[in-house]
């Protein structure tokens, strides 16, 4: 990881896909071998609905482009360009990509923080699911 510390990173250094939308890594433990945090720019074609998912930290979202309905805790937001959204711990939140235009954002999150894996019981689906399922301990 040392060699990725104060360096500005402009390009992904890995592409995911996930059904039909597209997630470009720019930070992640099992891609650059940071410690904790995933940063990534999500982009989602009009019309998606992504999965039921959550995380066992918090994540925090930045629209960039495009309207995304986001439910959090049994309301509905909605993600306009410039909107930042704070999803807490442990909270399920699908979301539906509502204009015409693919929605693009950042997401950072942090599913391999030793310290949550620890004291949580949901675990890690690595099944080509994003986020956690809930489920048996992580340790």
């Amino acid at each position: 990881m040392d060699h990725l510390i104060g360096i500005p990173i402009s390009r992904p250094t890995a592409k995911q896909k996930h059904g039909t939308f597209t997630r470009s890594v720019f930070f992640a433990p099992e891609v650059t071998e940071n410690e904790f945090l995933t940063v990534l720019v999500a982009e989602l074609p009009p019309g998606t609905k992504g999965p039921v998912h959550l995380h066992a930290g918090e994540e925090v979202v930045y629209t960039l482009k495009g309207v995304l309905e986001i439910e959090i805790e049994g309301r509905t937001y909605r993600m306009e360009p410039g909107s930042f959204s704070l999803i807490p711990s442990r909270t399920k939140h699908p979301a539906t990509v509502v204009s015409e235009e693919p929605w693009v954002g950042i997401c950072v999150f942090c599913d391999q923080c030793q310290v949550i894996k620890k004291y949580t019981d949901l675990r890690f689906e690595t099944d080509g699911e994003m986020g956690y399922k809930e489920g048996a301990k992580t340790n």
